[in-house]
């Protein structure tokens, strides 16, 4: 059975299904090359139905979601989806459940794409579709998303988080089970198939809980959408088997207030929060005050929680005498006002998930149902610092984040969703959470091509008997190598395909990798190592982080360019099961130098996503101060380089000496 997923908001993607595994995977953003792009257009769908060797008429069900209040946009009129509330189905959904309800159509992007606000919204939405700056509006033909369906009537209360503690009769409702999608027809090329219209959050649910191996978990999902009220910004669920069951409405908007603070310090309007999860080990939580702590209902505030919060700051940072005129200077970003009030918010942000997976576990107690596992979803859940104390502080045993937790794997959570939830086919227990590869990008160039591209920008190919020998020694002579393996890792993090690696060793190279990648020097470096080695480097987290989600405290000396300003790392580590040719560069690593580390970055420019092709990469190679390339086992170098690399050699020896 094909199930067909479809995501076409920010950091669009497509999925494919085939008989409950994940045969082909498809983020927009890599071939656009546009970071976080909207919508998904007429020739990447046939791409990737190409690349995943279907044709349309294949398909057994569609299953398409979007981010909250997008709707489906389209570019060739050979593409369209219909809602279709008058349709008997023969499946159970919200339709099917003796409710009345036709769910209130969402049709808003194409008006802030075609206006001329200058509202953060509007701005960021018109980098993400930049097409919209080259067509008409009346290019475009579009279809409202849907994303609420149904409620149950204990939810219209507003609740607090310490009221959410409570004991639910029941939790495994079929009703809220099968409440949050609605019948579609999607058509292509004339060819017209039945599908579904998934909820956002019910999308996030599902990718994370049929990814892991638990077949029972409580779940959570939050981004940074929202005031908290309603589910648009997250749920409480619960997973059992091959079904997920709504619980109850977090109110959290933490990820919200997160993100607009990380855009008020002058980090960007796309990829802020990242940026501030690493400044804030720069500082320290002076402004953090406990009474804010909680969710939406927590917080008696007439006005904008953000303008609130940052007031709160700012005037407690006067008392104390600290200087606040630097507050949201990008180019002072590590003046002592910026980085303590992203310390604060991050505090903040730490206690208040941490508070919302206690409720959940309550929740779990009270109404009878012995959960040990969680799983956590949703953009908040990139967020390493708060994962590791979930992890160490929560009750619950397991904790299991998926790898592409951010709205790319939506179209995933889609499939999923259909295939396992609403036409309850049993769980494969193939999807186990430590051996899950990440490694799903489309198939790229033959490797014959690669002679034509080296050519073509006038680097030089070379065979290699060992190239895993070759890298190590390389990265043991400091050099800095880009790295290229296969189809590339799926979700926002590098993990090993599509990376940069270089030496942990000189701490000097935290900001030469920096210089490369042309990022703000401040910002932090993650290190790789060999699960089995986990100990001898690493502490206080699991020493399985296969997708690069939580942090350690580095206990070892020898890593200074992968050992944050707080002790710190966002670690992952590899087994040669799943990662095969990266473990063992590793590992030969480590026996030449006795240190299975090494640090690991994206393979990518200033402001654009993760290469995808084999060009892409040869490109970057040779407009960077990038020393190597390895792509599927052959170098890539620079001509005339070999004078300066050994005059580089001569002086690092002579720097170790």
């Amino acid at each position: 059975m094909y199930v067909l997923g479809f995501h076409f908001g920010h950091d669009a993607s497509m999925c494919l299904i085939r008989d409950g595994s994940i045969q082909e995977y498809y983020l927009r953003e890599r071939h656009s090359r546009n970071k976080h792009c909207i919508s998904l257009f007429y020739e990447d769908i046939k791409a990737f139905l190409h690349a995943a060797g279907v044709e349309f008429k294949d398909i057994d069900y569609c299953a398409v979601t979007s981010t909250q209040n997008m709707e489906f946009i389209f570019d060739n009129n050979a593409i369209n989806i219909e809602h279709k509330f008058d349709q008997p189905i023969d499946l159970p959904c919200t339709l099917t459940n003796n409710i009345k309800l036709k769910p209130p159509l969402i049709s808003t992007l194409m008006d802030q794409l075609y206006n001329d606000s200058q509202e953060f919204a509007a701005v960021a939405y018109r980098k993400l579709f930049p097409e919209a700056a080259e067509k008409d509006k009346a290019f475009w033909h579009s279809t409202p998303f849907i994303d609420n369906y149904v409620s149950a009537p204990v939810w219209q209360n507003a609740n607090t988080l310490n009221q959410l503690n409570l004991r639910l009769s029941e939790l495994k409702n079929e009703q809220l089970r099968y409440g949050f999608h609605s019948p579609i027809e999607m058509t292509l090329d004339g060819v017209t198939k039945s599908g579904f219209c998934v909820n956002h959050h019910m999308c996030h649910a599902a990718a994370s809980f049929y990814t892991s191996d638990f077949k029972k978990a409580a779940i959570l999902t939050h981004d940074g959408f929202g005031n908290g009220v309603g589910y648009q910004s997250g749920m409480f669920y619960i997973g059992v088997d091959n079904a997920i069951y709504p619980i109850w409405p977090h109110h959290l908007d933490i990820g919200a207030i997160y993100a607009r603070v990380a855009v008020r310090l002058g980090l960007g309007d796309v990829g802020a929060p990242g940026k501030m999860m690493g400044l804030s080990a720069y500082g320290k939580p002076i402004f953090y005050d406990s009474r804010c702590m909680g969710n939406y209902y927590d917080r008696s505030v007439d006005k904008c929680f953000t303008d609130f919060w940052i007031e709160q700051c700012l005037e407690k940072a006067t008392f104390m005498g600290i200087d606040t005129a630097p507050f949201g200077d990008k180019d002072k970003v590590l003046e002592q006002i910026n980085v303590d009030i992203a310390a604060s918010t991050q505090k903040l942000f730490e206690e208040s998930r941490l508070q919302a997976v206690n409720v959940l576990h309550n929740i779990m107690q009270f109404s009878g149902e012995c959960v040990s596992n969680l799983c956590l979803s949703g953009g908040t859940a990139l967020n390493c610092p708060s994962n590791s104390q979930i992890l160490n502080e929560s009750p619950f045993e397991s904790v299991y984040i998926e790898p592409l937790c951010d709205d790319g794997g939506l179209s995933i959570g889609a499939a999923f969703f259909v295939h396992y939830n609403l036409l309850n086919n049993e769980r494969h227990a193939t999807n186990n959470h430590n051996t899950l590869s990440p490694y799903m990008g489309t198939q790229v160039e033959a490797e014959s091509d690669l002679e034509k591209i080296a050519e073509k920008y006038e680097l030089e190919l070379h065979d290699s008997e060992d190239f895993v020998a070759d890298i190590a020694h390389a990265l043991q002579n400091n050099k800095v190598v880009a790295y290229f393996e296969g189809k590339s890792e799926a979700g926002p993090r590098a993990l090993g395909h599509r990376s940069i690696l270089a030496n942990p060793c000189y701490k000097d190279n935290w900001q030469r990798v920096n210089k490369i990648k042309q990022r703000e020097q401040w910002r932090p470096f993650a290190p790789v190592t060999l699960q089995e080695k986990f100990g001898d480097y690493f502490a206080d987290t699991d020493a399985r982080c296969p997708y690069m989600l939580f942090n350690a405290r580095v206990i070892s000396q020898d890593i200074p360019a992968v050992t944050h300003v707080d002790g710190t790392a966002r670690v992952q580590t590899v087994t040669s099961e799943m990662n095969g040719n990266y473990y063992r560069i590793v590992n030969a690593f480590g026996e030449l130098s006795s240190v299975y580390v090494l640090m690991n970055t994206s393979l990518n420019g200033p402001g654009e996503p993760i290469v995808e092709t084999m060009e892409q990469a040869v490109r970057l190679f040779a407009n960077t101060e990038l020393d190597l390339l390895c792509i599927n086992g052959q170098l890539v170098k620079k001509p005339n380089r070999h004078i300066e690399n050994i005059m580089s050699d001569i002086a690092q020896n002579l720097e170790k000496a």
